[in-house]
């Protein structure tokens, strides 16, 4: 009875995959239908462009305007197989890594679509040996990866590697347990290391080891989960690490504490995470047909919007663009998370958030700040003239109000532009005298 449960159970999470709806056109900016499951989505630096892996394709380059596909790497396809299609992007937008089954790992140019450098194992006495998760440290010194391989028929080993990027050497083999993610933190000082444990069909408690970048030392076990660690982030600072798992539980850990300082308890299985800032997170997870992305509050834990999704299974942010890319069974998913958040009135129009608008006079300006940051809020003319600068500094999430007096400026046409480092948005105000 119990073996006729589990194949339902897989029965059923396979069916959301194949027949789960497509999200709304109103969620999202675009999906794209690739023919084959996608593992992997990441965004170059400058948000112009995406880069995935799918099933039995070559490495891709898309348009993140428009979703089209603009580039596939040749010299490597992933297998149809696979479980793990590891990919990653240099913070500099010009290299491309990936690997499969065999020894290497290939850098490409991202623009001319050539080879420039190739990365070996060295393990010539391996066999089937394949790469789950590869990562470059964020000032291209090193690159991590995770893989595994048999030596003869009986010994089977799972391990973390590290190269020099600039020689191409092997630096260190860590021996580890089934690896999930290895990520570099942005201040090039530590990197950290998820797990999977198991025995046999059952899933264990899982951990989450920090790593000292330059000596590879373990420091410390951060935690653990339930269940399998799914994803790992590091926020845009480095400051703060966020974990997700099968057990349905969000971690914050603060690095240089090296504690957890917050926990959300989700429902059901999370997939993937990451950091739009210090403050909030986007998180995918769910189970069967219930299956979103969220983004989260870390100060309050609620939910500020969310979106349905078949099979979040990664997912990369940009803050230029204030983009999420998702990895959606064998879709790829664009959505602008201040759409879905409602973050700084983007569904507004300009008459609710000035009034009066038309004005003879004063007109109050009203703000919803739902991302702590620097703000800038100028007022120009009809020909492109800065005539006033209402506010530049600090705001807080909520709402703020500022007032601009426009009783010395002729009847016209004015704008009113509000920009912070993830946003832009101007306003249209009509002086009528």
């Amino acid at each position: 009875m119990k073996r006729y449960l589990i194949i339902f159970v897989l029965f059923m999470c396979s069916a959301v995959v194949l027949f789960g709806q497509e999200p709304k056109d109103s969620d999202t900016v675009w999906v794209n239908k690739i023919g084959s499951e996608v593992k992997n989505v990441k965004f170059s630096p400058d948000g112009q462009f995406i880069y995935a892996a799918a099933l039995g394709r070559k490495p891709l380059k898309l348009s993140t305007e428009t979703g089209e596909i603009l580039k596939e790497y040749d010299g490597l396809q992933f297998s149809n197989d696979a479980r793990w299609t590891p990919l990653d992007i240099s913070t500099d937008g010009k290299w491309l890594i990936s690997g499969d089954y065999g020894n290497e790992l290939k850098i490409w140019d991202t623009e001319t679509g050539l080879v420039v450098k190739t990365l070996n194992t060295n393990n010539t006495e391996s066999q089937n040996n394949k790469f789950n998760t590869v990562s470059i440290s964020p000032d291209k010194r090193f690159v991590f990866a995770t893989n595994m391989y048999w030596i003869g028929t009986e010994t089977f080993i799972q391990s973390i590697l590290i190269w020099d990027l600039e020689s191409g050497e092997l630096l260190k083999e860590i021996q580890s347990r089934f690896v999930t993610k290895v990520v570099a933190s942005p201040d090039n000082k530590y990197f950290a290391v998820s797990y999977e444990r198991s025995e046999g069909s059952k899933i264990l408690p899982s951990e989450i080891d920090l790593y000292e970048m330059g000596t590879w030392n373990k420091i410390i076990t951060l935690g653990k989960h339930d269940s399998k660690v799914s994803d790992i982030s590091f926020s845009r600072d480095g400051t703060l690490l966020a974990s997700c798992g099968w057990d349905g539980v969000i971690k914050i850990w603060d690095v240089e504490q090296k504690k957890m300082v917050n926990e959300i308890k989700d429902e059901y299985y999370g997939y993937s995470i990451g950091f739009i800032d210090n403050f909030k997170i986007i998180y995918g997870g769910g189970f069967f047909d219930q299956k979103f992305m969220k983004i989260f509050n870390l100060q309050t834990n609620e939910i500020l919007g969310r979106i349905k999704i078949d099979h979040p299974i990664e997912l990369d942010i940009n803050n230029t663009k204030h983009y999420c890319v998702v990895a959606n069974s064998d879709y790829i998913l664009l959505f602008d998370y201040l759409v879905i958040t409602g973050i700084n009135n983007s569904n507004s129009t300009s008459t609710e958030l000035i009034k009066p608008n038309p004005t003879k006079n004063n007109t109050e300006i009203n703000i919803s700040i739902l991302i702590n940051g620097n703000y800038d809020i100028t007022v120009f003319d009809n020909n492109s003239q800065k005539i006033d600068v209402i506010y530049i500094g600090f705001l807080e999430m909520g709402v703020h109000t500022f007032t601009w007096n426009a009783s010395k400026y002729p009847s016209g046409t004015y704008f009113c532009k509000i920009t912070s480092n993830t946003f832009s948005k101007t306003y249209k105000i009509m002086v009528m005298k």
